[in-house]
């Protein structure tokens, strides 16, 4: 059982109740470059979040995933430019983002 699965598996057996899982992005735009993470969007990840899930599971605590979306902060770390509500550069990146519409 590789990475975080091992890990958070251990702590379950260990006693912890309760575990919140570190970011998932929920939309491309907001993804790192090097794809480290689990993507909430993506099938793809859905065998992985299943065995993650069932090994926290196996040993008695709850699980908890927690959801994000970098929005302006990406600091140059996506292939996608930075989406936010309003087209405010963050203070450390001149990048504008490109504001979101309604529909997105």
């Amino acid at each position: 059982m590789p990475g975080d699965a091992a890990f958070y598996s251990a702590r379950s057996q260990a006693g912890v109740g309760l575990i919140i899982t570190g970011g998932t992005p929920v939309h491309p735009s907001g993804t790192l470059r090097n794809r480290a993470a689990f993507e909430a969007y993506n099938e793809q990840c859905l065998p992985a979040f299943a065995e993650f899930a069932s090994a926290v599971r196996a040993g008695g605590a709850r699980l908890i995933g927690q959801l994000y979306h970098r929005g302006r902060e990406t600091m140059g770390d996506s292939d996608w430019a930075p989406w936010a509500p309003s087209p405010i550069a963050a203070p450390y990146d001149p990048q504008i983002p490109h504001e979101m519409t309604i529909d997105e």
